[in-house]
């Protein structure tokens, strides 16, 4: 209904449940789906559906008890097709919190299942229909089975879209490995920095009293703690400037910057200076992270929604900031953690309230916008710090910040080009392009460790389809393709890498 390819789009934007919709009340409880706010859809546990905006397609068994009977909640529409379609893409976000037995998610066309799952997470599908295309007339069903009256949490689906081609490709899962910890029980575990002189990660231990820097290391896991004595309050993000061996620490309570020396075990933090953030845009403090290449520190505030800054703090004067939307958000505390990438000049960001890690690169120069992100899913269901390892390892690591499980994970394949592409066995690398931006042609590389088959492909900013660069068996090993654009018109793309461990989307801009 919004374009050609187009013809059917609906994001839930409208707050109430759009015209031509249906519910069934499943078990009789009262509860179904209905439209809801972002922020009041808390049972999600931070699963939101892919770019949530402000409203969801939402239901919550939570009211019902352990002892609820068994829910097979539904929501359906019936959507008026052209006539003589050759194909038809059906795409959708959903997010899914659940507590025990095993959930499932379905969509039906005309009473045949076309896709299911039994998870927990966050995602998006794209669900290829074409079989049904030759109908004017199809009606989509979203269930929702608890697994016979386990006492399930949430689910909301989001960004329903009937098209002729396929919706843009669908942003993909962080890798998470093993964890590290656990920490000590009476901290919460905040933002990450990375000491590259000496090895050391060092992090925020958060309790009402103030926060404490976690002194760890991220071969051993073994810790130790740094005391702090004198911000009397909270503190979130965290960040280390090696060229002067201090660190930096702020939170969204207080929105002051403060300047330690280096921190030592089991010794107070030695305050050396001060900033006072109020009014600038950037003082609810959630993630800060020290610019390796070209000195300042990024600021990642939790008060102020889908804000980026850096600010000099030897003078504590603002360098820039950006307010654009990017790829996580919404309305409410987004804000986690920062860190810094250092062969790419890239950074890391985490989004707490979607549960997302998010990577921007040469974020000064960019439209602030993420180039990629991915789903934390589990085991980190409420990611609040992130630390970036620089080296030839290219790791980083996310804290999990729920209360009964303090833990950092390692990951890698967060799909940002800073990544190393010596992976761990059995991980494909990220894939790169260079030059980008580029004006003819360029070079997309990628690394994967095993044998098996491998789609690269190229999509518009719409999400049709502009090229098939690689639809073949490849040899476990580095791979380079040349994407020659010279009869492409001028814009922004995407290229996309599909193998059976990985699934990278990443965008290209085209310049003539």
């Amino acid at each position: 209904q919004n374009s050609i390819s187009q013809f059917y789009v609906e994001d839930f934007e409208g707050g109430a449940l759009p015209s031509g919709w249906t519910v069934t009340d499943g078990n009789g409880d009262g509860m179904t789906f209905y439209v809801e706010s972002v922020g009041n859809a808390g049972d999600l546990l931070g699963n939101l559906p892919p770019v949530p905006g402000n409203y969801i397609l939402y239901y919550s068994d939570d009211d019902a008890g352990s002892g609820s009977p068994p829910t097979i909640e539904t929501a359906s529409v019936t959507v008026s097709l052209p006539a003589g379609l050759t194909g038809l893409y059906l795409g959708f976000g959903w997010g899914l919190a659940q507590f025990c037995g095993q959930e499932g998610l379905f969509v039906t066309v005309e009473g045949d299942t076309v896709w299911d799952m039994y998870a927990e997470g966050s995602g998006m599908a794209l669900v290829d229909i074409s079989s049904y295309a030759g109908n004017t007339e199809i009606t989509l069903t979203f269930n929702y089975d608890d697994g016979g009256g386990c006492w399930g949490w949430a689910g909301a689906f989001d960004n329903i879209t009937l098209s002729e081609t396929p919706p843009p490709p669908p942003p993909a899962q962080c890798c998470i490995f093993e964890d590290c910890g656990p920490f000590p029980s009476d901290n919460w575990l905040a933002d990450m920095a990375y000491d590259n002189t000496r090895g050391l990660m060092y992090q925020l231990g958060v309790d009402n009293a103030g926060s404490n820097v976690i002194i760890w290391d991220p071969a051993t896991c073994d810790y130790c703690v740094a005391y702090d004595n004198t911000t009397g309050t909270s503190q979130r993000g965290i960040a280390y400037n090696p060229e002067a061996d201090v660190i930096y620490v702020g939170g969204w309570n207080q929105g002051i910057l403060y300047t330690f020396a280096a921190p030592q075990c089991e010794q107070a933090l030695e305050l050396l200076a001060q900033c006072d953030l109020t009014g600038t845009g950037l003082e609810g403090i959630a993630g800060l992270a020290w610019d390796d290449d070209f000195g300042g520190l990024f600021v990642q505030p939790n008060a102020a929604t889908n804000t980026l800054g850096k600010i000099d703090p030897s003078n504590c004067s603002v360098l820039w900031t950006c307010t654009e939307s990017f790829y996580f958000g919404g309305d409410g505390y987004d804000a986690g953690g920062l860190a810094y990438a250092p062969e790419e000049h890239g950074l890391y960001a985490v989004s707490m309230y979607d549960n997302t890690m998010n990577f921007f690169l040469n974020p000064e120069n960019d439209d602030c916008v993420a180039d990629t992100f991915c789903y934390l899913s589990d085991p980190v269901s409420f990611g609040w710090g992130v630390g970036q390892v620089d080296g030839d390892a290219g790791e980083f690591w996310v804290s999990q910040v729920v209360p009964s499980d303090f833990k950092d994970y390692h990951g890698d394949c967060i799909l940002p080009v800073s990544v190393s592409e010596n992976s761990r066995v059995g991980t494909p690398s990220v894939v790169t392009a260079r030059p980008n931006p580029f004006t003819g042609s360029t070079e997309i590389s990628f690394v994967i460790a095993r044998d098996g088959k491998v789609n690269l492909s190229i999509y518009d900013a719409s999400g049709r389809l502009v090229t098939n660069l690689v639809n073949s068996d490849l040899n476990a090993g580095r791979h380079t393709v040349v994407w020659n654009a010279e009869n492409v018109p001028s814009g922004i793309y995407f290229y996309k890498l599909v193998t059976q461990n990985l699934n990278v989307t990443k965008k290209l801009v085209l310049m003539k």
